[in-house]
């Protein structure tokens, strides 16, 4: 006997497990996390995030001793033609993401960036952090 096989079906369930449900700081339920990538090169750290449909005016960044902290919202779209909607998977509300830097960082010299969906933030090395070459000198 052949079993339609509904993808989505198995997701709906994970969002009802209790292990997956993320509390904002005001109480309200969401189940929205950005996804984010951290990248290091020899000149600096790059944290960048996905957000699409969010307005860059509703994110704040906060760099307090190592600790750098990504929060905002999405807001829900209000369209009545969605009336009826079988199956919704995007998610809105609050988010908060906080990631724990190394000590290399100039905190003095971040920098943010917001282009298509993605918010991309440049953490730059410290002098004395970066890697140099160091000659070996034959006699």
């Amino acid at each position: 006997m052949l079993t339609r096989w509904e993808p989505f079906r198995e997701v709906v369930r994970w969002f009802d497990d209790p292990l997956f449900r993320v509390w904002t700081a005001d109480g309200a339920e969401t189940c929205w996390t950005p996804a984010v990538d951290v990248t290091e090169d020899d000149k600096e750290f790059l944290v960048q995030a996905d957000l699409p449909g969010v307005d860059p005016k509703d994110v704040a960044i906060d760099l307090k001793e190592d600790v750098l902290t990504i929060q905002g919202s999405r807001k829900s779209e209000k369209d009545e033609s969605r009336e009826g909607c079988r199956h919704v998977e995007r998610s809105y509300g609050s988010f908060c993401r906080s990631f724990t830097l190394p000590t290399s960082v100039s905190s003095d010299k971040v920098e943010a960036e917001y282009k298509d969906g993605v918010l991309r933030i440049h953490l730059p090395k410290r002098e004395e952090a970066k890697p140099r070459k160091i000659e070996v000198k034959a006699n």
